[in-house]
């Protein structure tokens, strides 16, 4: 992937991309079906503009998943007592309102399985790590159940496939921690 420059310019147009990266990825709904040249298209752009800020839409892909990962597991670190957790959550229900456009588009393509998996393992490693669960068999099955549920109806929000919002799924979330964790 390339340099990513931080000028006003070169985030609005890398917005541009994935904007019209996430369209053409709901069209098609497969990711080897998307062409760099839809893409500049729908953003309009030029080409050599796209490739300014990414090798190839398999860099567009990435940079959204990063993105995420970023927001959702990487800049938890201050998260150590409940309370951290239930701002986190809150947080994270917070960017994903704010980006919910993008994610819709994104989640109703068929390529996000591996990406939701590796984001599923990584937010139980975290959970399993704040709550000190790595040897309590029964407490890790817990915590499987808990985030495989959660994963799965975050999915199913941005798939139009349910009529709760994000804010019922954040509060119902941070109950079930309660409930089930602490």
């Amino acid at each position: 992937m390339k340099v990513k420059n931080q000028n006003a310019s070169s985030r609005k147009t890398r917005d541009a991309i994935k904007r019209a990266f996430a369209e053409v990825l709901q069209e098609k709904q497969e990711l080897r079906f998307v062409t760099v040249k839809e893409i500049v298209q729908k953003a309009q752009i030029t080409r050599s503009s796209f490739y300014n800020h990414y090798d190839n839409i398999y860099d567009v892909a990435k940079d959204f998943q990063e993105e995420m990962l970023d927001v959702l597991v990487y800049n938890d670190k201050k998260v150590v007592t409940s309370d951290d957790l239930f701002s986190y959550i809150h947080a994270v229900t917070q960017f994903l309102k704010e980006h919910e456009d993008m994610y819709s588009r994104i989640l109703s393509s068929s390529e996000t399985f591996v990406f939701m998996e590796r984001l599923n393992k990584l937010i139980k490693q975290k959970l399993l790590d704040l709550l000190k669960y790595q040897d309590d068999k029964e407490k890790g099955l817990k915590a499987t159940f808990f985030t495989d549920g959660t994963i799965n109806l975050v999915i199913r929000y941005f798939r139009h496939e349910t009529s709760y919002t994000l804010e019922d799924i954040g509060e119902f979330i941070k109950k079930e921690i309660k409930d089930l964790f602490l």
